[in-house]
């Protein structure tokens, strides 16, 4: 119990700094949302975006890390594509049935959610 008091003591006090990497994967994402025609518009807006972020961080913070990386950006599009509710934008997946992808990196290249 004392591990886990001061792990959450330690992750606290962490305020991961966004990459710009990480950046373009969460805009490119919101982007895409805003210009599907399956999107509900009373979610798609810039507080989804401020979710993103939200969501990122606190991977990272989970992660123990400083910065959030490409993989954090991947994990928060992970979680709001199962809330959607069939309204995802990421084609070929069910979120909710499937693993973190091995080259994170190559697979948003080929869904054109990061350069």
């Amino acid at each position: 119990m004392a591990k886990l008091q001061a792990y959450f003591c330690h992750v606290h006090s962490i305020q991961p700094a966004m990459t710009p990497k990480a950046n373009i994967i969460l805009s490119r994402y919101y982007q895409a949302q805003r210009k599907t025609d399956q999107r509900s518009q009373a979610r798609t807006t810039i507080r989804m975006l401020e979710s993103l972020v939200r969501l990122s961080q606190g991977h990272a913070k989970l992660m123990m890390r400083t910065e959030v990386t490409v993989q954090d950006a991947i994990v928060a599009v992970t979680l709001m594509e199962a809330t959607m509710c069939g309204a995802s934008v990421i084609a070929g997946i069910n979120p909710l049935h499937t693993s973190f992808p091995h080259s994170p990196g190559e697979d948003y290249k080929h869904q054109g959610l990061y350069a």
